[in-house]
Formats: structure tokens, C-alpha cells, sequence
């Protein structure tokens, strides 16, 4: 019972920095398709890109929380000792650093350049990504 609550923990966790990882690469993808934004199709892109990076953090949050859900039941249940939560740390590190790398290329996404005219927008989506837990259009 022990590899299978540990097996559990570090797929979850292995989930989270694949998570991660795909994000980034779409958000990368996006900034090399629009380097700046100067067009309605541009910002149509970015709603779809900042509501699938929305969905991917909640997801996220999940992969990262479930797993030492799953050692407190572990140690409960008897299966894993409390020196096994060095499975949870360990990839939990991993997964943090590639939360730290999404939140900066999320930086390159806000600060890139806005043509005038789709400014104010361009601050509405970036707000709604930043401040609201779903897309709202």
C-alpha cells in the first residue's frame, strides 16, 4: 500500500510541473506569434490563451494540493511513515520552480507593447487574468 500512495503522490506532483510546463509553452508560442498587440485579432488570441492559462493554474493548484492530502492519509491510514513526505517536498520543489518560470513569462505577457487603441482592453484582460479566479467574457 505504501508504493501505491507514494506512486499517487508523485504522479500527481509529476502532473503539475507537465501543467506547468505546457502553459509556458503556450504562452512562449503566443509571444512569438504577437509580439506586440496591434490588432482585435491579437487580443482575441490572448482571451483565449489567458482563459486556458486560468484553467490550467486551478488544475494547478489541485496537482500541488491533492498529494499531501494524500500523505496526511497515508500516515493516518498507517501506509507511509512521516519520513516520506520527503516524496511530496522534493517534487513539490520541482513544481515550484516551474511556477516561478510560468509567473515570469506571465510578466513578459503584461508588460508587452499595446498599440493606443487596444490599450485599455489589453488592461481589462490582464486584470481579469490577474484578479478573478475565471475568465469573464
Amino acid at each position: 500500500m505504501r508504493q501505491t500512495f507514494i506512486a499517487a503522490i508523485l504522479m500527481l506532483l509529476a502532473g503539475g510541473a507537465i501543467n506547468a510546463f505546457w502553459c509556458v509553452w503556450l504562452m512562449k508560442a503566443f509571444l512569438r506569434e504577437a509580439p506586440a498587440i496591434r490588432s482585435h485579432a491579437d487580443l482575441v488570441k490572448l482571451k483565449r490563451l489567458v482563459g486556458f492559462q486560468m484553467y490550467g493554474a486551478l488544475l494547478q493548484t489541485f496537482l500541488l494540493v491533492v498529494p499531501f492530502g494524500l500523505f496526511f492519509l497515508g500516515v493516518y491510514v498507517g501506509a507511509l511513515a512521516t519520513t516520506d513526505v520527503r516524496y511530496a517536498i522534493v517534487a513539490s520543489v520541482v513544481a515550484l520552480v516551474a511556477g516561478l518560470y510560468v509567473k515570469s513569462v506571465e510578466g513578459e505577457i503584461r508588460g508587452m507593447p499595446v498599440s493606443d487603441e487596444f490599450r485599455h482592453e489589453f488592461a481589462e484582460i490582464i486584470d481579469v487574468w490577474m484578479n478573478k479566479m475565471f475568465p469573464t467574457w
